[in-house]
């Protein structure tokens, strides 16, 4: 009898786990990123005290920010805790979805090849309740990705959704990428974060 309440609790235990990975992999959340958090986030020096203040901040005021569809820039260089501030974000709302722009790209981009309708593709990443888009200004950056790129971000900004954007580029890199008009009107009603400390990779050799 112990040894069967002993599986079932071992059973339990991994139908939870299986659980949360399901729920994280559903919001786009690699395994890499499974265990970041805010409390897991690691703050040493004031740039990255005040980042985890205004990303912890972000995530609290889901509300205020679903209604006014403000946006936010992660910017600077990389490992310096982006992602990891991005995914605690998306974990404290439980909605929302992220992704590299390149994937985002292609699976827009696929619709050319299974029947489905590009807009309706485009009209998937408009409506998140919440886009993080990863990795831009990575990809080579032609002007069909880019006017996809735009037709996003501009179809979220007119329904006043909330967008964040990760990148290694600054403003300007970022403007010159996607293009200035569709990022002047994200910074209408959002907040930029500069990350200029040390990348954590480094510290690890």
């Amino acid at each position: 009898m112990r040894e069967g309440r002993e599986e079932e609790e071992r059973q339990a235990i991994e139908n939870e786990r299986q659980a949360r990975i399901t729920r994280l992999e559903g919001l786009g959340i690699r395994r890499r990123f499974y265990e970041a958090t805010f409390d897991s986030y690691i703050a040493t020096n004031d740039g990255q005290r005040r980042a985890l203040e205004v990303c912890l901040d972000y995530a609290k005021r889901k509300g205020e920010v679903v209604e006014t569809g403000e946006s936010l820039f992660l910017i600077g260089l990389p490992g310096t805790g982006k992602n990891h501030l991005a995914v605690s974000i998306l974990r404290e709302w439980g909605r929302g979805w992220i992704v590299k722009l390149s994937e985002m790209v292609r699976n827009i981009r696929r619709s050319y090849s299974d029947g489905s309708s590009e807009q309706e593709r485009i009209d998937s990443f408009a409506r998140l309740p919440l886009l993080i888009l990863n990795e831009v200004g990575v990809q080579f950056g032609t002007e069909a990705e880019s006017n996809l790129v735009f037709e996003v971000l501009d179809l979220r900004y007119e329904n006043m959704l909330p967008t964040v954007v990760i990148s290694n580029l600054n403003i300007q890199g970022i403007k010159d990428f996607i293009g200035a008009r569709v990022i002047d009107r994200l910074l209408e009603n959002g907040q930029v974060l500069e990350f200029t400390w040390e990348s954590y990779r480094k510290r690890g050799r």
